[in-house]
């Protein structure tokens, strides 16, 4: 069992292996000595690596939260964009209720240390984690991305997935031209990682507190057997059941 005590602004925890190795950490990379361990977490060693947000309160939603507490993760394509929001049209539902209405959701806004991989515009195709819908004096619900650093918006293109502003610890983070903008993240192939998406959903289940301490309480719900299973699979799912234990 998981249990994230994110801090105020919806931060996740994450996992740190201090004056050791991860069987996931590339060979050729030395682990943090222990005065560097006392203060940075994985999640906070990538957002300086990488000049991240300025904000010492925030840290990146790990990939088992958006998996498995977003109200919506669609697949889909950009379809016009306004000031605010932005339509997804041709989508596909891979997790929640599909939405009654269109699916109108609001922009990320650039803010310091984290700006989106580059402008919204028509044609772009998009992996959402979204969350509740907000209701507009219109009547037009509008669906939020998951994460301050825009973690729940993942470009894909020629048949990969490219999450962005979030920690793996152990995969190689790269730079990476798409969608005519450039990103600092990972790649994986969709397939691959819609396949981790729902096999994670089958084998947990989140509990959510809120409140002034936002707690996530990950429980596993899927016999031994098909938890190893899904672990032996592939690399990046075996990270995942590590990080919910």
């Amino acid at each position: 069992m998981y249990t994230g005590f994110p801090v105020p602004g919806g931060a996740g925890a994450g996992h740190s292996r201090c004056g050791g190795r991860s069987s996931l950490i590339p060979a050729g990379v030395a682990p943090m000595t222990p005065v560097l361990c006392h203060w940075l977490t994985p999640a906070v060693l990538f957002m300086v690596l990488i000049g991240g947000p300025a904000r010492a309160d925030y840290q990146p939603l790990p990939l088992t939260e958006l998996f498995a507490t977003s109200d919506l993760v669609a697949l889909g394509n950009i379809a016009a964009v306004d000031e605010t929001t932005f339509v997804v049209e041709d989508y596909q539902v891979l997790a929640g209720a599909p939405p009654e209405a269109p699916l109108v959701v609001k922009r990320f806004r650039d803010w310091s240390g984290n700006a989106r991989w580059s402008p919204y515009r028509a044609g772009q195709r998009v992996l959402l984690f979204l969350t509740a819908a907000e209701s507009t004096p219109s009547g037009k619900p509008i669906w939020k991305i998951r994460g301050l650093g825009d973690e729940g918006e993942m470009p894909v293109e020629d048949g990969y997935v490219y999450p962005q502003g979030i920690y793996l610890d152990g995969f190689v983070q790269q730079q990476y031209e798409v969608q005519h903008g450039r990103l600092q993240g990972y790649r994986f192939v969709l397939e691959d990682f819609l396949s981790a998406l729902h096999g994670y959903n089958r084998c947990y289940r989140a509990d959510v507190q809120e409140g002034k301490r936002r707690q996530v309480t990950i429980h596993q719900i899927c016999d031994a057997q098909a938890l190893q299973r899904y672990r032996d699979a592939s690399p990046l799912n075996r990270y995942l059941v590590r990080l919910s234990e």
